[in-house]
């Protein structure tokens, strides 16, 4: 079991016997984050997109908040066209060991992973952390 916590600094990830760092905080040092991507509006919009999809795809039922609307039903109505399976887990944190960092996909299928993105663009560390 995998709990968030922050260590020297660091956001990350810990387990009985290892301290992972988040994949953010990887990505962070790599690709320091600009103003833009600190954005505090739009982490909370992004936090709130993630919650209704991770909530829809538990099967509960969701209200859409009406600036959110477009973003999450287009993601719904790609998931419903696109993926037949059922996701295995939905925003569970996950240690990649051999890789020393960790981080929580927003969900996995058999077949993919998946780490939704509701910004208006795409930046660096969104390739980064795709891969």
């Amino acid at each position: 079991m995998l709990t968030i916590t922050v260590k020297h600094g660091i956001r990350g990830y810990q387990n009985e016997t290892a301290f992972y760092p988040s994949i953010h905080a990887v990505i962070d040092i790599l690709i320091p984050p600009t103003a833009a991507y600190q954005n505090e509006q739009a982490m909370v919009f992004g936090t709130l997109c993630h919650a209704y999809i991770a909530d829809h795809l538990r099967g509960r039922s969701i209200t859409h908040e009406k600036h959110a609307v477009l973003r999450i039903g287009a993601l719904l109505m790609w998931l419903d066209q696109h993926v037949t399976d059922k996701p295995e887990i939905v925003e569970v944190p996950l240690a990649l060991e051999r890789e020393g960092f960790a981080g929580t996909p927003d969900a996995v299928y058999p077949a993919m992973t998946y780490d939704w993105k509701f910004a208006e663009s795409v930046t660096q560390a969104n390739f980064i952390q795709g891969e």
